[in-house]
This record gives structure tokens, sequence and C-alpha cells, in this order.
């Protein structure tokens, strides 16, 4: 019983030693210059893409906000211009 959990732990032990000597390493690959920075280069490039998007995004918002508050501001105007001739209105009869 013995030798024979022996022998189990000893051919556990060697299967990663058998298993390295039948597959080739595949972890050590050289790094190719070229192939980095043209990864590189795309990954800025998309980068840059949504960074724009982002931008011109929030240039929209603020854009949609300068419109509203100037609708505002003229609706207000409007409202205080028709209290003026109302006002005036007013005026005219009392003097009559």
């Amino acid at each position: 019983m013995k030798l024979a959990a022996i022998a189990v732990f000893a051919a556990l032990a060697a299967t990663p030693a058998l298993a390295a000597s039948v597959y080739p390493d595949t972890t050590t690959v050289a790094p190719d210059p070229g192939v980095d920075s043209r990864v590189a280069m795309e990954n800025q490039a998309r980068q840059n893409y949504y960074q724009h998007q982002l931008e011109a995004a929030n240039a929209q918002a603020e854009a949609d906000n300068a419109r509203a508050q100037a609708e505002r501001a003229a609706a207000e105007r409007d409202t205080a211009l028709d209290r003026a001739a109302d006002d005036r209105a007013d005026i005219d009869d009392a003097e009559r």
C-alpha cells in the first residue's frame, strides 16, 4: 500500500515536467515593437475619439442650457413689456 501511494505521488509530481517537455513554451514571446507601437497608437486614437465625443456632448449641453436661458430671458422680457403696457394703459385711464 505504501509503495502504491509513493508511486502515485511520484507520478503526480512528474506530470508537470512531462507536460512541459511535450508542449512548447508559448509564454515567452518576444515583443514586436512595431505591433506594440501600432496597438498603442490605436488605443490613443480610440481614447482621443471618446474624449472628443465627451467634449462635444458637454459643449452641446452647454449650448442647450444657454439657449433655454435665452428663451426664458426673452419670455421674462415680453412679460415685463406686457405689464408695462398694461400699467401705461391704467395710467392713461386714470388721467381721463
